[in-house]
């Protein structure tokens, strides 16, 4: 077995204590796409989603500190948490919860560049 030594052990803690920061990016009526710092020594992030509870169930993998959630409900809250993976399977730290809510969907419009946009003047 190899000896850690001091500068290693500290770095490890640094690393095994980074938290991703994370924020909801863009949202769509089906859709919400978030994105986080990069922690350091992270070989993936595993994200983890709650449907208006706190039961957190794992929805993907990713080698990069981004990802897009699709076919979700319209006008519906999402919570989202993502955790660090570390040398092999090593867990590092998991990212403070965030929620997203996706947008209604918009009225139909019959009449192309007639219709109100909601969140603009027109």
């Amino acid at each position: 077995m190899r000896r850690l030594r001091i500068s290693e052990i500290y770095l490890l803690d640094q690393q095994r204590d980074a938290r991703p920061r994370l924020k909801p990016e863009d949202l769509g009526d089906a859709c919400v796409a978030i994105v986080w710092s990069s922690v350091s020594g992270a070989q993936s992030y595993t994200i983890s989603r709650a449907n208006g509870d706190t039961n957190f169930t794992p929805i993907g993998t990713v080698a990069d500190p981004s990802f897009a959630d699709m076919s979700l409900r319209p006008a519906s809250a999402y919570s989202y948490k993502v955790t660090a993976r570390l040398n092999g399977d090593d867990e590092g730290a998991t990212s403070p919860v965030v929620t997203a809510t996706t947008l209604a969907v918009p009225p139909r419009c019959d009449t192309p560049g007639t219709c109100s946009v909601p969140g603009s003047n027109r």
